[in-house]
């Protein structure tokens, strides 16, 4: 499922995003001059473009089987290569369950992941980021804020198939006492549904975490307000909103960190390599104080960084002046 109108390219054609070209392990996504296509017969729906898209314009329908405690609930997970039978819990690949899926689960009270994979050192769908990985990024964000972490296990196939059968009967009120649970028989203690990953409105993944002013968040903005020429392009161009032109009494730019997916549009239209996006780092600092100017050369009004002082010229007049100074000496 491809929403073009999410797609980064569908805002700026030259954008230099390529995630989904990459994550791609049989080249169904190219990148030409012109634009980007997608061979739906070089697809074979692994996913891996899913998580990728930082604009969640790709989606893939999965479902996972669910399994309710007491005071806590599972997910299960397995790759179509694992060992096991059956559709319960089946995805194409682990490592197509995206940042936002994991977060989305965790706000449900869903935090332990249970999962059953095939060999992904010999796979070619396991040679990008993994799960584990982002899992990683997740926890340690979450331990920052002092929350306990994910906790993502593999289990054999007597243990899922176990897990599937259980009837619900007497739930497990901790997550140790599950998982001591687990490695006996019989596992009686959970119950299975299925939960679909694909029947929400796509946010931003800083969006889904807790305590956002207090942590690193999965993307934020870096700003060189040394270096801006307040051009406002990337305030205009950014399609979460995440750097808004505050036009009030105090003109500003205002950051707003954990709408950022790290599409890297900002980057792309800045002339001056004054915004960029960071993964995985602390916001720095929350908006920009614009201060506001009349330029000397074309008597308009414009708007830069008030940490830049008195400027005399606007971005425009200040690029096209060596053109007009190489006019007059060939003149």
């Amino acid at each position: 499922m491809l929403d073009a109108a999410r797609c980064v390219h569908a805002w700026l054609p030259q954008a230099s995003c390529r995630a989904c070209v990459d994550a791609c392990p049989r080249g169904a996504w190219i990148l030409g001059e012109a634009a980007l296509r997608f061979d739906a017969v070089a697809c074979d729906g692994c996913g891996l473009c899913v998580p990728a898209c930082p604009q969640q314009a790709v989606g893939l329908s999965m479902r996972f089987e669910q399994c309710a405690l007491a005071e806590s609930s599972a997910l299960l997970a397995r790759c179509e290569f694992s060992a096991g039978e059956g559709e319960a819990g089946r995805v194409p690949c682990l490592h197509s369950i995206s940042l936002v899926d994991v977060l989305r689960a965790r706000q449900r009270g869903q935090a332990i992941w249970l999962t059953m994979r095939g060999d992904c050192d010999r796979c070619a769908r396991g040679r990008g980021d993994r799960l584990e990985a982002r899992m990683a990024a997740i926890n340690a964000a979450l331990v920052e804020r002092g929350l306990p972490a994910i906790l993502l296990r593999e289990v054999s196939v007597a243990i899922w198939t176990r897990l599937l059968d259980a009837p619900p009967v007497q739930t497990i009120a901790t997550r140790r006492g599950f998982f001591a649970a687990l490695a006996k028989r019989p596992l009686s203690a959970l119950m299975t549904d299925s939960i679909s990953v694909q029947d929400e409105k796509p946010r931003a993944p800083g969006e889904l975490m807790p305590m956002q002013r207090e942590g690193v968040l999965p993307w934020s903005i870096q700003l060189d307000a040394e270096l801006c020429t307040g051009c406002h392009a990337c305030a205009r161009l950014c399609p979460q909103g995440a750097i808004e032109q505050d036009e009030s009494e105090i003109p500003a730019y205002r950051l707003r960190h954990a709408r950022c997916t790290g599409c890297g549009l900002c980057s792309d239209v800045c002339q001056s390599n004054a915004v960029s996006p960071q993964s995985w780092g602390k916001a720095e600092i929350d908006e920009v104080t614009l201060k506001t100017h009349r330029c000397a050369a074309c008597g308009l009004s414009f708007e830069m960084p008030a940490v830049r002082g008195s400027v005399s010229l606007c971005w425009v007049c200040s690029r096209a002046l060596p053109v007009r100074r190489l006019r007059q000496v060939m003149t």
